[in-house]
């Protein structure tokens, strides 16, 4: 005779496979108790609201990250891209990759290239002790 694994287990298993677990299984879901309305509750809270708010984080902090930029090199059209920090970070993340090193330290590669190139770039634009904004962009 077979004895059947737990509930939370099997489910657990079935998300080590691959299949995907119905919002509805939980066993405190609003779904089981209010029917086909707590089944829409329960994705604007278990689904939608969570990667609503990751989102806002998420562009908050690139918002903050480009103003930082810009105000720290004195330049309006300082950006990433501009300045070449987007191919420092890709410059180094490739490096990684093509040396085989662990996917575990590819984003404090990337973000350690990124911060070379800022670097870089900075010292490059300074003349004496100020400096200049046009330097930035050329």
């Amino acid at each position: 005779m077979m004895v059947s694994p737990p509930p939370e287990t099997e489910r657990e298993l079935a998300l080590g496979r691959g299949s995907r677990q119905s919002v509805a299984q939980s066993p405190s879901s609003p779904a089981l108790v209010w029917g086909k309305a707590g089944r829409a509750i329960s994705t604007v809270w278990d689904l939608r609201l969570p990667r609503v708010v990751a989102a806002l984080v998420v562009g908050s902090a690139l918002g903050m990250a480009g103003a930082l930029l810009q105000g720290m090199l004195r330049n309006s059209l300082a950006g990433p891209t501009v300045l070449g920090v987007s191919s420092g970070a890709g410059l180094v993340a490739l490096s990684l990759i093509s040396l085989g090193a662990s996917s575990a330290w590819l984003p404090f590669g990337a973000w350690l290239g990124a911060l070379i190139t800022t670097g870089l770039v900075y010292a490059l634009a300074k003349q004496g002790t100020a400096l200049s904004p046009f330097l930035t962009i050329v």
